[in-house]
C-alpha cells in the first residue's frame, strides 16, 4: 500500500481499463490513520473503467479513506463502470 495525501485531486484515479487493485493504502491521513491531510477531491475516483477491488477481506488488504474533501471513494458511469468491489 501507499500513503497518498495532500494532492490536488483524487488521491487514486482510476480511468479506462479496468481490472486494478487498490490495497493497504492511507487515503488522506498520514501513516498512522490519525491525522487529516486530505486530498482536494475523493480519497478514489473511478471513472468508465470495470472490474477494480477496491480493499480486501485480511487486515493487510483493507484501505484508510478518511480526511478527504469530497467522496471517500467516488465512481462514475453505471453503464461503464460495472462490477467493480469495495471490501
Amino acid at each position: 500500500g501507499m500513503v497518498i495525501n495532500r494532492f490536488s485531486s483524487h488521491g487514486v484515479t482510476i480511468e479506462g481499463f479496468g481490472n486494478n487493485t487498490v490495497e493497504g493504502c492511507f487515503l488522506g491521513v498520514d501513516l498512522a490513520g490519525t491525522l487529516s491531510r486530505p486530498n482536494g477531491q475523493a480519497g478514489l475516483g473511478i471513472f468508465d473503467s470495470r472490474d477494480n477491488l477496491v480493499g480486501g477481506f485480511t487486515a493487510a488488504s483493507r484501505n484508510v479513506i478518511s480526511g478527504v474533501q469530497k467522496a471517500g471513494i467516488f465512481i462514475t458511469d453505471p453503464a461503464k463502470s460495472t462490477a467493480n468491489s469495495c471490501c
